[in-house]
């Protein structure tokens, strides 16, 4: 002990460590280790025999951990650290407190760890979750508002809610989309919401309909082309709808029609992110995200040996399959008012269905789906003179079309109709006990559905009662 009591102040340093849960580390005022405690042994790994009396400066350069101590020395006053310690890779909060005589002169540091590593661990996962919150509330909130993404006023059935979520979720991400389903099932509109929800949305979004172009103008069409670079060229060249698309987006829609020579030049844009011209030597690079679509199947192109599988796999990064408007039959009738409130709109015209109508609408397959429906839509407002749409009037214009369009059938479209027509007549006469209650739910009137009954010889089966039965059989003979 000397006279200003140093060894006392030791000695209760060294009492005060031992008892601590803290992790201790005490250096004198040269950076000469002299304590460490058992806490700081466990959380370090490191014993009495590794540290003490040897140089904090030595003990650091090796990569032992870092050290508050030596700041505190530096700056004569007491620091505060976060970082990685130890070989464990343990992140700390490491506070070191200058010990000064009574004239100012530091003679020993104190430093206490602690380890922060499962708080930050659990405020890691609280911001995980946070943002998975916010996402999901966002989430929730664009589907409130799916009837704008599909169209003005329709609320999106079960199957296409779980497509637009799923559309939602990957928009943001830079990657490319595979769109696959039949025509008319809305592969576009999913295009436009992805790049509407993406941070590319005020960027180009250029549309290419790869079928609709020739096979020998196409290349040109995408890539562009050089001055000279074939008989007809501009001579001042031309940039190619991947140049015009640069940082935001392309639709290669009917991708499955393109050739496999350009396929080539379309697989090396993805690959290299980068462009020649047609006539051309000096690459471009580019920045453009793919949405691909096709109401082809490529993965059997790819077994014949008409789309190249490399292509395949580099584009369906995300696959997106659109279900056709025949397993949607929930949005059938609200489309079906939607575009009859649109259309009437345009045409100033104000009519509706009738409900066997829309039955028949419900009943129907739909090929070409709701580019077919609109269609239909359209043709039967301005076609017909009545301010309700009857079922005659949808099926004179589908069977027409099925004509056309299936001249090999065995069933006719108009065979098919009656069928459907037929058993959605005995439903009703099954669950009512009166030909005028059944016209009541059918929607038609008492002596047309007395009509049909008789077309379809339903009072000779056995759909419900005797009882009813007789009553069919006697309002036949009366009308």
């Amino acid at each position: 002990m000397n006279k200003n009591g140093k060894y006392d102040l030791a000695k209760i340093l060294y009492q005060w460590a031992d008892e601590t849960r803290d992790a201790i580390y005490i250096a004198d005022s040269d950076g000469i280790t002299l304590k460490i405690n058992k806490a700081y042994q466990k959380m370090s790994g490191y014993q009495p025999s590794d540290l003490v009396g040897k140089s904090l400066k030595n003990l650091v350069s090796k990569g032992y951990f870092s050290s508050a101590i030596l700041l505190a020395l530096e700056k004569k006053e007491p620091v505060t650290i976060v970082g990685m310690q130890f070989k464990s890779k343990k992140h700390l909060i490491s506070a070191a407190i200058p010990i000064k005589d009574p004239s100012g002169k530091i003679y020993a540091v104190v430093a206490t760890h602690r380890d922060i590593s499962e708080y930050e661990k659990l405020q890691d996962e609280y911001e995980r979750l946070k943002g998975e919150l916010e996402r999901a509330e966002s989430l929730n909130k664009e589907l409130l508002n799916t009837k704008e993404l599909v169209s003005e006023d329709v609320i999106p059935g079960n199957n296409m809610q779980q497509i637009l979520r799923h559309a939602i979720r990957i928009a943001p991400y830079p990657i490319n989309v595979y769109l696959y389903g039949e025509s008319g099932v809305g592969k576009e509109v999913i295009a436009n919401l992805i790049v509407e929800k993406s941070d590319r949305n005020n960027r180009p979004f250029i549309k290419v309909n790869c079928s609709a172009i020739p096979e020998q103008l196409l290349e040109s069409e995408l890539f562009g082309y050089n001055p000279g670079a074939f008989t007809g060229a501009r001579a001042s060249g031309k940039p190619g709808l991947f140049e015009l698309a640069d940082h935001g987006t392309i639709l290669l829609d009917e991708i499955g029609d393109m050739s496999l020579r350009v396929q080539a030049k379309v697989l090396r844009a993805i690959q290299e992110q980068e462009i020649t011209r047609v006539g051309g030597v000096e690459p471009k690079k580019i920045d453009v995200r793919i949405i691909s679509a096709t109401n082809k199947d490529l993965l059997e192109l790819v077994k014949k040996n008409k789309f190249r599988e490399d292509l395949f796999f580099r584009l369906n990064v995300v696959q997106i399959k659109i279900p056709p408007l025949r397993e949607r039959k929930d949005e059938i009738l609200p489309l079906a008012d939607l575009f009859t409130k649109k259309f009437g709109e345009k045409y100033g015209l104000k009519k509706e269905f009738s409900q066997e109508a829309k039955r028949y609408l419900l009943g129907y397959d739909w090929p070409g789906n709701i580019r077919e429906l609109q269609n239909v839509i359209e043709n039967a407002l301005v076609s017909t003179n009545s301010t309700v749409i009857q079922y005659d009037d949808l099926a004179d214009r589908l069977e027409k079309k099925n004509k056309l369009s299936h001249k090999n059938t065995k069933v006719t479209l108009k065979e098919a109709v009656n069928d459907f027509e037929k058993q959605i007549i005995i439903e009703a006469l099954k669950e009512n006990n009166s030909i005028r209650a059944a016209a009541r739910i059918l929607g038609v009137d008492h002596s047309t559905l007395i009509r049909k009954i008789g077309k379809y010889n339903l009072e000779k089966g056995k759909y419900g009662s005797a009882i009813f039965h007789q009553q069919v059989k006697n309002c036949t003979k009366k009308n």
